[in-house]
C-alpha cells in the first residue's frame, strides 16, 4: 500500500501536537491541584470502609464469587454515558467494561529507582544471552571481525552506553545498555538484519502493534501476520514467562498480549512486512493489585523551557517472540518496591471518579479548535483500576510512589484542518489512556510526566 509524503508529514504533526498536550499548565481546579508532599500527607487508612454508597457491614459471602472492592466502591460492571460540548463538535461516547482487581483493599507503597549495577547486567546477559558470544558492534558491522567484547557496566552508569552484536540459530542480536536522566535503565535486545535500513543500529520501535485501525500493506491481512508469527499467543508467553522468571522478577506478570509487525519502509514508498510475532507486555502486581499497563513511558517536562525538573520514566518490560524465539526485549527503569506507606487506604466511590472524568474532559478539550481540530468523538471502551508511580519530579531523589488510579481507554474520530484541506480520521483502542485520575483524592494525573 503506497503511504503519500504528505500524509505521512501531517500524522507525524497531529503526534506532535498530541504529545505537546503534556506540556499545557493544568486547569486551576481543586480536582486537579497539586500532587506533592501535602496532597500524599492526606491519604487516609479506610478503618470503616465507607468508600461506597453500599457499605458492607459484613464480610462479602466468598461463596458467590461477588468481587469486594467493587462493590465497596458501588463501582458497576459497565460505565455508561455521554458527554456532548454545547456547540457540538467535542463528544463523549462511553460504554465501556470497568475493570476492577479482585481485592478487598489497597495499600499505597514506595518505591525507588534500581540500581544499574552490574548484577542486574550480569542477570539480564545471562537471561537473554547466555553463553553466546558478544562482539564489538563497530568491528563486526564494518567489515564482519568478530572482537570478543565482555559487556562490563561500572556501578555510576551515568550517560554512559554499550552496544555489542551476538549470533544465535543463524540470527544476529544487538545488545544495548544504556543510563540517562530521564531512562536510569535501558536494557534491550533486538534482532538484526543487514538489509533493513535499521542496519546495526538501535531501533527500539521496529516492532509496532498491530490493530484494527492499522494501514497494513497492500494485499496483507491480520489473519495472515498472525499465520506468519508462526506460534499461538499464549505459546509466545509461555516462552517470555520463562525469560521473566529467570530475571528474577516474581512480581511481573503479562498484562497483554499483543501481534506485532516489522515493516520495511521501501524507498519507492511500498511497505513491505518482514517478520511478525507476539509482544508481550508485564507490569508488577502487589497483593493481587496490578499496575495498569499503559504505553507511555513518561519522564517528560512541564514545559519547554523547564530546566529544574529531574524525570524519571516508568518501568517497562515488554519481549516480542515468533517461532524463532525472542526477537526484541524493552528492560526499562526496573524499580525497588519499599514499605507500604498507607494500608488499606481510602479510595473515591466510582461515581466521584465518573463526575471528574465527565468535567476534566471537557476542559481539556476546550481549546481544541486552537490545535487544530474542527470536531472531535471520542468512545471510551474500556476503564482500568489499577497502581501509577507518581513521583516528585523537583526532588532528584529517584523516589516516588505506587498510588492507585482509574484510567479511561478508548478511540477517537477526529476532523481537522492542515494547510488548508481537511482530514478526517480514526484512532484504535490503544494502550494510552485518555485520562488518568488518582483514586484516592481525584486529582488528575499527567502520564506524561509522571504526576
Amino acid at each position: 500500500m503506497k503511504i503519500m509524503k504528505k500524509r505521512r508529514l501531517f500524522l507525524c504533526l497531529i503526534l506532535t501536537a498530541w504529545c505537546l498536550t503534556g506540556c499545557q499548565k493544568t486547569p486551576d481546579q481543586q480536582i486537579v491541584r497539586e500532587k506533592g508532599k501535602d496532597s500524599i500527607a492526606q491519604y487516609e487508612q479506610d478503618t470503616e470502609q465507607e468508600n461506597g454508597e453500599d457499605t458492607a457491614e459484613e464480610p462479602v459471602n466468598q461463596e458467590t464469587g461477588e468481587n469486594e472492592l467493587r462493590k465497596n466502591l458501588g463501582v458497576p460492571e459497565r460505565y455508561e454515558s455521554t458527554i456532548t460540548s454545547a456547540d457540538g463538535n467535542f463528544e463523549v461516547v462511553c460504554s465501556a467494561q470497568v475493570d476492577v482487581p479482585d481485592v478487598s483493599s489497597v495499600n499505597v507503597y514506595q518505591v525507588s529507582q534500581k540500581p544499574f549495577d552490574q548484577t542486574l547486567v550480569d542477570t539480564f546477559t545471562e537471561t537473554f544471552v547466555g553463553a553466546d558470544s558478544v562482539y564489538d558492534i563497530d568491528r563486526y558491522a564494518q567489515s564482519g571481525e568478530k572482537e570478543l567484547v565482555i559487556s562490563k557496566v561500572p556501578t555510576e552508569m551515568e550517560n554512559q552506553r554499550f552496544s555489542g552484536v551476538f549470533e544465535r540459530d543463524g540470527q544476529k542480536f544487538l545488545l544495548f545498555l544504556k543510563t540517562e536522566s530521564a531512562m536510569p535503565i535501558v536494557m534491550e535486545v533486538q534482532r538484526i538484519d543487514e538489509n533493513d535500513p535499521a542496519g546495526y543500529s538501535r531501533h527500539p520501535y521496529m516492532w509496532t502493534n498491530v490493530n484494527d485501525t492499522s494501514k497494513l500493506p497492500e494485499n496483507t491481512t491480520k489473519e495472515m501476520i498472525e499465520e506468519m508469527a508462526g506460534i499461538t499467543a499464549d505459546e509466545a508467553k509461555k516462552t517470555a514467562d520463562e525469560k521473566v522468571a529467570a530475571l528474577g522478577l516474581e512480581d511481573m506478570k503479562a498484562r497483554e498480549q499483543i501481534l506485532n509487525v516489522r515493516l520495511d519502509n521501501g524507498s519507492d514508498e511500498t511497505e513491505e512486512v518482514l517478520d511478525s510475532g507476539w509482544k508481550i507486555c508485564y507490569t508488577r502486581e502487589i497483593n493481587g493489585f496490578p499496575v495498569t499497563y499503559d504505553e507511555e513511558l513518561g519522564g517528560g517536562y512541564a514545559s519547554m523551557d523547564d530546566d529544574v525538573t529531574v524525570p524519571w520514566s516508568y518501568e517497562n518490560l515488554e519481549i516480542v517472540v515468533n517461532k524463532d524465539g525472542v526477537q526484541q526485549v524493552q528492560c526499562y527503569n526496573l524499580y525497588d518496591v519499599g514499605e507500604c506507606t498507607v494500608e488499606n487506604v481510602k479510595l473515591k466511590p466510582f461515581s466521584e471518579i465518573a463526575s471528574i472524568f465527565e468535567e476534566m474532559i471537557q476542559i481539556q478539550n476546550a481549546n481544541m479548535r486552537e490545535d487544530g481540530y474542527l470536531k472531535k468523538k471520542m468512545q471510551i471502551e474500556k476503564v482500568t483500576l489499577g497502581y501509577a508511580r507518581i513521583y516528585d519530579p523537583l526532588s532528584g531523589d529517584g523516589q516516588g510512589l505506587l498510588v492507585p488510579v482509574w484510567d479511561f481507554y478508548g478511540r477517537e474520530q477526529n476532523t481537522t484542518v492542515w494547510e488548508n484541506e481537511t482530514y478526517e480520521y480514526e484512532t484504535g483502542l490503544e494502550y494510552y489512556s485518555k485520562m488518568t485520575i488518582n483514586a484516592i483524592d481525584g486529582t488528575i494525573i499527567k502520564r506524561s510526566l509522571g504526576y
